[in-house]
């Protein structure tokens, strides 16, 4: 199961790095990494508007959350059904 899952992160962060790039899933198919992509322009405009400045950070933290929520996720999961207890 471990290894589904860290093949999953590492798909899915994979597209992501690959759609940023512009090889990867192409428009008008929604993406996080091609949502970075078109808007990163907008980083240069922070100093006057910090919401133009924030727009391209929301998709990136959003792959970083998903892929960190789905590994604490696994590792409670192996955890409980391990059959360790830290209470020794």
């Amino acid at each position: 199961m471990l290894n589904l899952v860290l093949r999953f992160c590492f798909v899915f962060l994979t597209i992501a790095a690959l759609s940023f790039l512009g090889v990867g899933i192409q428009p008008p198919t929604a993406d996080w990494g091609s949502m970075v992509r078109d808007n990163a322009s907008l980083i240069m405009f922070a100093q006057y508007d910090l919401k133009a400045g924030l727009t391209p950070l929301l998709p990136a933290a959003a792959i970083a959350v998903l892929t960190v929520a789905i590994n604490f996720v696994v590792d409670w999961f192996l955890h409980k059904t391990s059959g360790l207890n830290d209470e020794q």
